[in-house]
């Protein structure tokens, strides 16, 4: 799982004589890379919460970074087909899943779990076609893990 790539930053031109400008000084607000978060996707099928192998298999290659997460948020999402309360509730269904899945796994997972699932929300693509929508179903695992001990 690879952090998400920071936003790019104007960079000004330094001196040839002075040194180039340390960027974490310049910029104190800016999460270092072993502190971006990490994001996991998972799509699911039309109607469906159901976890599939390859839903299961990201989750295991996951494991390693969610046992050292100190926060794991779970995002469920949907497309805008169907009633409001039917996607709340499968959003809902689609992170629970997952939560579900994970304390199967690593019953004792020290991370403090967040859901935010909301239906007919917050989407990734159109929903006026087919390969929109099918971005839209979807559930996302973010988490940062803490920053790594300097050598």
């Amino acid at each position: 799982i690879a952090p998400a790539a920071p936003a790019a930053a104007p960079v000004a031109e330094s001196a040839a004589a002075s040194p180039p400008p340390d960027p974490a000084a310049a910029q104190p607000d800016v999460p270092t890379p072993a502190r971006l978060p990490h994001r996991v996707v998972l799509h699911f099928a039309s109607n469906s919460a159901s976890l599939t192998p390859s839903h299961k298999a990201v989750l295991a290659n996951a494991l390693r970074d969610l046992r050292r997460a100190e926060r794991i948020v779970i995002v469920g999402r949907t497309d805008d087909v169907g009633s409001e309360a039917v996607n709340q509730s499968l959003a809902f269904a689609r992170a629970l899943a997952i939560r579900d899945h994970l304390l199967d796994l690593v019953p004792d997972l020290p991370a403090r779990i967040a859901f935010d699932a909301k239906g007919r929300c917050c989407y990734a693509a159109a929903n006026d076609t087919a390969d929109g929508r099918s971005r839209n179903r979807r559930a996302e695992l973010v988490f940062t893990t803490p920053a790594e001990a300097a050598p």
